[in-house]
């Protein structure tokens, strides 16, 4: 196995895959590289590839219904970028730009959807190991969204007590 194949080896979304398939992705990837203030991803478009982040951190944001843009998260090496894209076939969900140099494996969305047509095992593994990754952030969102409701009910009585202290203040 390269130098490179190793380093990739430790990186968490491509840990699971064995050094064969390592291998088999390695054929179908290149490794490509941008300055801080880079932007890899526009929200609501297409695009040609799938990123894995194996040096530096990105930042994922969304535009909001005013047009401006909020911060989701921050993400460092292991976080795969436009894979809804390849999964769905969904446009970009997201922007993200680099807030330090990055350094990432792109795969091509086409070039892995025939992989996945000719049942290549080794892109079979990455795409399950992918698609994991997704159902476990998407299982996240769902705690953040209770935990967000249970603050909405909450403030909701916070709100009437604050109304009953003014009521009684100006009485």
């Amino acid at each position: 196995m390269s130098a490179d194949l190793q380093a990739w080896a430790s990186n968490p979304t491509l840990a699971t895959l064995t050094a064969d398939e390592l291998d088999q992705i390695a054929s179908l990837a290149r490794v490509e590289r941008w300055g801080a203030g880079a932007t890899l991803l526009h929200e609501g478009a297409g695009g040609p590839r799938v990123l894995i982040v194996l040096e530096g951190e990105a930042v994922v944001s969304r535009r909001d219904r005013g047009g401006e843009a909020r911060e989701l998260a921050r993400v460092g090496p292991g976080a795969v970028l436009g894979e809804i894209l390849l999964l769905t076939g969904f446009a970009r969900t997201a922007t993200v730009r680099t807030a330090t140099p990055v350094t990432a494996l792109a795969l091509d969305v086409a070039t892995v959807r025939a992989a996945i047509e000719r049942r290549e095992p080794a892109v079979l593994a990455l795409v399950v190991g992918l698609a994991s990754g997704l159902a476990a952030r998407v299982a996240a969102l769902n705690e953040r969204v209770v935990a967000l409701l249970h603050e909405v009910e909450h403030y909701d009585e916070i709100a009437e007590t604050r109304e009953l202290v003014r009521r009684s203040l100006v009485e």
